[in-house]
């Protein structure tokens, strides 16, 4: 791993964070032949993309960021 892929990571949340707006999805995909979820919160500049055996809040949470933001959250449902 890179030297710079924590302070990426960590510049990425904290702009996230302080979006007005935040826009939040997930989506299915398989590894090793199981369900796993990727889970993406964005705003017009940043993304930050993870992948986690558990969906919802619970998956999307381990991204560090949905569970911090105090802003408007947006999804497709």
């Amino acid at each position: 791993m890179s030297q710079f892929a924590g302070k990426t990571d960590n510049i990425i949340k904290q702009n996230l964070l302080i979006s007005p707006t935040l826009h939040v999805d997930e989506t299915g995909t398989r590894v090793s032949g199981r369900t796993w979820w990727v889970h993406v919160a964005s705003n017009s500049k940043y993304t930050l993309v993870t992948v986690n055996k558990k969906r919802g809040i619970e998956g999307i949470g381990t991204g560090g960021v949905v569970q911090n933001y105090t802003g408007t959250l947006i999804h497709d449902c």
